[in-house]
């Protein structure tokens, strides 16, 4: 099954923009989610069955950790507010066109990864 995109709140929306102006066949979902707290946005995610994208590093890692073990959780990615949208943008893509959705349950993983530093 394709990967599914759901957008935190604090996402640069840039980033999706970017995403679905080169893909716009990406299952991204954009709307803002007000009044959800992170627990909220996460469990949304894992209803949807959508991988969360986020830049919120302090409260969403440990959240998930915990949540890991009483959700089925569809993974998160973490991206720094200063990583730029264009590698941001193309990452995910990457992620869309070369994996599948089942990979990435349960799956915490920041950008920049090692990966990047390989270029």
């Amino acid at each position: 099954m394709r990967v599914r995109f759901r957008a935190d709140n604090d996402l640069n929306r840039d980033i999706v923009r970017a995403v679905l102006r080169v893909r716009p066949e990406i299952d991204f979902e954009s709307r803002q989610l007000h009044g959800l707290d992170d627990q909220a946005v996460l469990e949304l995610a894992a209803l949807e069955g959508s991988l969360l994208v986020s830049h919120d590093l302090s409260t969403i890692p440990p959240l998930f950790a915990s949540l890991r073990g009483q959700l089925e959780l569809p993974g998160v990615i973490l991206i720094p507010q200063t990583y730029p949208v264009r590698m941001a943008a193309e990452t995910l893509e990457l992620v869309w066109a070369l994996s599948d959705a089942e990979e990435w349950r349960n799956r915490l993983w920041h950008l920049p990864s090692l990966a990047e530093f390989a270029r």
